[in-house]
């Protein structure tokens, strides 16, 4: 049998390629059983050391088990303390396992928007974004803590598309992600990042109405706290030629 994240990998590329079909969510069902049951060893995760030269100062580590135009197949390793900042996914779905750890992540559901006076210039890397407003977003907001032992954490183009990931335990965190289809600012899915804030310090626009259940979020500048570097993946390989010509195929 092939190794799990091959499986994986596979069943990821069946899910995508083929879009919004009568066949995805049992697709997207099977994808997530099978990420579910992922281990630390399944994917041979070493964890970046002081000892062994691979430690540095970035809050993250990203480990890129597999990339196509289809989806995206990686870990992240946040370190003790640190957090992914808020951002979104457009028009994208994901899954996320930890394996190693334990994460809290807070989930923001988009329920309106409010463009505000002032351009955006600075606030995005993509050239066409950076001419637009900021923009003022009412959420209804969840948190859900995730370890080894939970299920996949998930994301909808409408449902979790905006979060925030914390490493919550006493060393780093890890987890492997999925992301169809990947980031690619040229075709409008740019990686935006927000805060949460209080509306009326940002806007006197008389049509917000203010609900106590309700969160806000702020477009802002990319953090420039928050980076990550890299790490070779060490784990059984994704069988690269099968997934490539099937994606290239469509």
């Amino acid at each position: 049998m092939a190794p799990l994240i091959q499986r994986i990998g596979r069943q990821a590329l069946a899910t995508f390629v083929a879009g919004d079909t009568a066949a995805f969510p049992s697709n997207f069902e099977r994808l997530k059983t099978l990420l579910d049951s992922v281990t630390a060893e399944d994917i041979k995760l070493v964890l970046p050391e002081k000892s062994n030269g691979s430690y540095s100062r970035a809050p993250a580590t990203h480990v890129s088990i597999f990339e196509c135009p289809i989806f995206t197949l990686a870990v992240f390793i946040l370190k003790k303390g640190c957090s992914i900042p808020l951002h979104d996914h457009p028009g994208m779905f994901g899954l996320c396992k930890v394996v190693h750890g334990q994460i809290s992540v807070e989930s923001y559901d988009i329920q309106s928007e409010t463009i505000l006076n002032g351009k955006m210039e600075g606030l995005s890397r993509n050239p066409i974004r950076s001419q637009l407003k900021r923009r003022l977003i009412r959420c209804k907001k969840t948190e859900q803590t995730f370890n080894e032992d939970s299920g996949s954490c998930v994301l909808t183009p409408t449902s979790g598309n905006h979060h925030t990931i914390h490493n919550t335990s006493t060393g780093p965190s890890a987890f492997v992600d999925i992301l169809a289809p990947p980031y690619a600012q040229e075709q409008g899915r740019d990686c935006t990042y927000f805060k949460e804030c209080d509306p009326s310090a940002v806007t006197q626009n008389p049509g917000i109405q203010l609900d106590g259940t309700d969160s806000w979020i702020l477009e802002i500048p990319a953090p420039r706290e928050f980076y990550c570097d890299t790490q070779p993946y060490s784990g059984p390989l994704v069988n690269l030629q099968v997934i490539s010509e099937l994606s290239e195929s469509r």
